[in-house]
């Protein structure tokens, strides 16, 4: 990587775009409702949550900022969290499927 592409990944959109660069953004994000929905439902199917949980860990909370490598850590709590509930809700919703079809 030669320096003027590390002077590019330090710059924010609009400085980014400035200097003739390219702003990308991750295929699974959260920047509108339906990419979040989709990247949830991509978590809660344990399909490559775990690079979803590192990419939402080198975000920064304002938008449009390029991204610093583990700068909010506390992210994967919310994961872990919202695969354990998500988790659970759906076991719990086959075995209550299972009990009241084998009712009689």
């Amino acid at each position: 990587m030669g320096e003027d592409e590390t002077m590019l990944m330090e710059l924010d959109k609009k400085e980014c775009l400035l200097k003739k660069g390219k702003w990308e953004t991750y295929q699974s994000n959260y920047d509108n409702i339906f990419s979040s929905m989709l990247t949830f439902f991509e978590i809660e199917t344990l399909g490559e949550w775990h690079e979803r949980a590192f990419q939402a860990m080198d975000s920064q909370s304002d938008i449009d900022l390029h991204p610093i490598k583990n700068q909010r850590r506390y992210l994967i709590l919310l994961f872990i969290a919202f695969i354990w509930i998500t988790t659970f809700l759906i076991l719990n919703l086959i075995i209550t499927i299972l009990i009241s079809s084998y009712q009689l």
